[in-house]
């Protein structure tokens, strides 16, 4: 049908491009043209644009236009075709700034006692967990051996002591106890959204300090959902009181992509549950609270006022400090990562790309430039979303965002008697553990559960869903509604003929994948469509499959974090008939590519499920991908296996041979299966492992790089 007779008036300010572009808000890039403020002897002009006719939307279409520019007193200036020169002294000085070069509260002249709660503060307190080495040792993260001295961050909530020791002379969290925690450096293009990306910088650094995970967040979720528009301009601590105050607070990169203009809000379907959750942000009004806070819990966003000579800054040039003659060009906001008392300068993360100041990163001296006219911001106890926790948890047990840390475990396990129970440890100490409720349909019928149930929490509003195996050769599938506080069971019965353990991931395009054993011992894939919620076959994987388990992940690698389409490849681990354990693995993006078959490894191994997830040590921000660490019941222990992902994107692995996989850990006694493993926000792994005698029991991978068996977990 065509559409109503249209006519569309775009009134553009200030804009040298001749092209107005009908785009597809799904798209992974914006337009490589950028459009460039201009003026001409002291005027702004006002391009008009009027464009008449029938007008069907269609997002693939380029409509192109003639372009007459006047100036504001409607004299003719320019026609399309022409250029007018706004060169700027750089490509450094075009890009955008944000804030309103206005008066902003500033922090009391004579500020005598701290402002700051202390008491709610998150400190770094424990020493590190390096992550498994093979064949020996315990050490440096690349896998160097000679080195066991790191610190962790425990991320407990703790009182400040009278006595606590004063801030290092040199505090950075691009590389600090040995570890990573900065997000990759942005480029905010010519839109003046510094505001949005340095309140989101903060936030998302936040979760990966905190919990751990890597988790990119978009700047145009929070830029576009406050209406925002890139000629005004906001703050950052505006930004941070919104994320916290209103929806649900910021989702993540691929949700919303970031383009360097204004666009109407058009979010994901899911953002609820793709959503990072946030308090009210802390003001920090002295030096000595903001080294204090960048000290024992993380980076804070600050406002400085930019001049013509910043742009050109580079670090050969030392530390910033303002040539007192060069002219403004306006306020600007960014993220403090740290601060150097030995060079007298903070060190501040930019978002003009990596190939402005020192691969992105500044030196600003203390007192330039009014840095510390400004009151600096930062916030603790973030609540993550799920989906920053979807390729590091899997099995019977999760961590999910409730507890005051937002760090509780959440476990199922079957009862005997049929349905299964819902388990819950406090993420405060003692660490209690204790049953929430017991789940099954009122009449009894159809609940009886063969081995344990595997839960996830999805993007849908952090739902829980729980699949598990039945006594009828059928998969079944409940799920609880957060809003209505209540499991639903939703009459899914998964196929017949089922003959092993489910592993099931929720991956970048919402959908749900699933991977399990048929009673023929072939291992097939089948997937739930997130807009009929139907289980239906996808593929066969592989024959001659003795047992399958929640072992498949949905990884990073492959992944592009902005793009909507884009689809992290799923690898899936799975017991052969000769006892062996292999590796499979397809494209996420490309859901017609064929699963191959890799690395096999391991010997032995019963009819008993391996458990699999993606750990992210060793990654240096949210692009990297990280290992897998893959555990099996055998023999009455537990082999813990590892493989480290470092090249795994250009060097892929490979049918024949054990490749890259290496036997870290044996332990444990009386062990029957291993049902749950996860990365968790102590970074530690968590697993759960069944006794001979039908027990489960929690364990915990801990400093210095031992298992420990932690607490019976509650049940009949």
């Amino acid at each position: 049908m065509i559409a109503p007779y249209l006519s569309i008036v775009l009134l553009v300010v200030g804009l040298v491009s001749a092209r107005v572009l009908v785009r597809d808000e799904a798209a992974t890039t914006s337009d490589s043209t950028r459009d460039t403020p201009f003026t001409q002897s002291g005027e702004r002009f006002v391009p008009t644009i009027t464009l008449t006719g029938s007008f069907v939307p269609d997002p693939t279409v380029t409509i192109t236009a003639s372009l007459e520019i006047k100036s504001q007193d409607n004299i003719p200036a320019l026609t399309s075709g022409q250029t007018a020169d706004a060169s700027p002294t750089s490509s450094r000085a075009s890009h955008g700034l944000g804030i309103p070069d206005e008066p902003q509260p500033r922090p009391p002249a004579s500020f005598l006692s701290s402002p700051v709660a202390w008491t709610s503060a998150v400190q770094p307190t424990a020493t590190s967990l390096p992550p498994p080495q093979a064949p020996t040792g315990y050490a440096l993260i690349a896998g160097e051996a000679g080195a066991n001295d790191f610190v962790i961050l425990n991320s407990t909530i703790s009182a400040r002591s009278v006595a606590r020791r004063d801030p290092p002379a040199v505090v950075d969290w691009r590389d600090r106890y040995g570890f990573h925690w900065i997000t990759s450096v942005q480029d905010q293009g010519y839109c003046g959204s510094c505001w949005a990306f340095a309140a989101t910088a903060l936030m998302e650094t936040m979760v990966r300090i905190q919990h751990g995970p890597w988790s990119k967040r978009s700047e145009a979720d929070l830029h576009d959902s406050m209406g925002s528009d890139c000629e005004t301009g906001n703050w950052p601590e505006t930004a941070l009181s919104w994320a916290h105050n209103n929806g649900d607070g910021i989702a993540d990169a691929a949700c919303d992509p970031y383009y360097a203009d204004d666009r109407l809000y058009f979010p994901c379907a899911d953002r609820a549950g793709r959503s990072l959750r946030v308090p009210e942000s802390q003001p920090l009004y002295t030096i000595e609270d903001q080294k204090k806070w960048i000290d024992e819990v993380g980076p804070i966003t600050a406002a400085f006022r930019i001049f013509t000579d910043f742009d050109s800054w580079t670090p050969d040039k030392g530390v910033y400090r303002y040539d007192g003659i060069s002219p403004t060009r306006g306020l600007h906001a960014v993220l403090v990562v740290g601060y150097d008392d030995n060079q007298k300068c903070w060190i501040i993360k930019n978002q003009w790309g990596t190939y402005s100041g020192d691969q992105g990163y500044y030196l600003i001296g203390y007192g330039e430039a009014e840095i510390e006219g400004f009151i600096k911001y930062g916030i603790t106890n973030v609540d993550p979303d799920p989906w920053d926790r979807k390729s590091h948890q899997s099995g019977l047990m999760i961590q999910g965002g409730f507890g005051s840390k937002h760090k509780n475990f959440e476990l199922v396990r079957a009862n005997p008697g049929g349905g299964f129970s819902q388990i819950v440890r406090e993420d405060v100490y003692p660490n209690t553990w204790y049953q929430s409720r017991t789940v099954m349909r009122p009449d009894g019928s159809d609940q009886m559960v063969v081995g344990q149930p595997i839960i996830l929490t999805s993007s849908f509003n952090r739902d829980f869903e729980v699949l598990y195996l039945t006594t009828f050769g059928t998969l079944k599938h409940w799920y609880y509604s957060q809003s209505a506080f209540q499991w639903y069971d939703t009459d899914q019965w998964a196929f017949w003929n089922i003959g092993g353990y489910p592993g099931y991931v929720q991956k970048d395009d919402s959908s749900f994948s699933l991977v399990v054993r048929r009673t023929d011992g072939g291992l097939v894939e089948f997937k739930r469509d997130v807009l009929t919620a139907d289980f239906m076959y996808v593929r066969d994987i592989a024959t001659g499959i003795k047992q399958s388990g929640p072992a498949l992940v949905a990884s990073n690698v492959g992944h592009d974090y902005k793009s909507r389409t884009s689809m992290g490849n799923l690898y899936v681990v799975a017991v052969r008939d000769d006892g062996k354990l292999q590796m499979f693995w397809r494209s996420g993006t490309d859901e017609q590519a064929p699963w191959t078959p890799s690395e096999i490894f391991g010997e032995d191994i019963g009819d008993t499920p391996p458990v699999m997830v993606q750990d992210y040590w060793r990654t240096t921000d949210e692009k990297t991908p990280g290992g897998f660490q893959l555990a099996v019941a055998k023999n009455g222990r537990v082999q813990h296996w590892q493989r480290i992902n470092t090249d795994i994107d250009t060097n892929p692995p490979v049918d024949g041979g054990c490749g890259k996989w290496e036997l870290v850990f044996e332990f444990g006694v009386d062990i029957k299966h291993v049902w749950s493993l996860m990365h968790g926000s102590n970074h530690q792994l968590e697993l759960v492992a069944e006794d001979t005698d039908g027990r489960l029991w929690h364990w915990s991978y801990e400093y210095p790089g031992t298992w420990n068996r932690k607490a019976l977990v509650p049940g009949p």
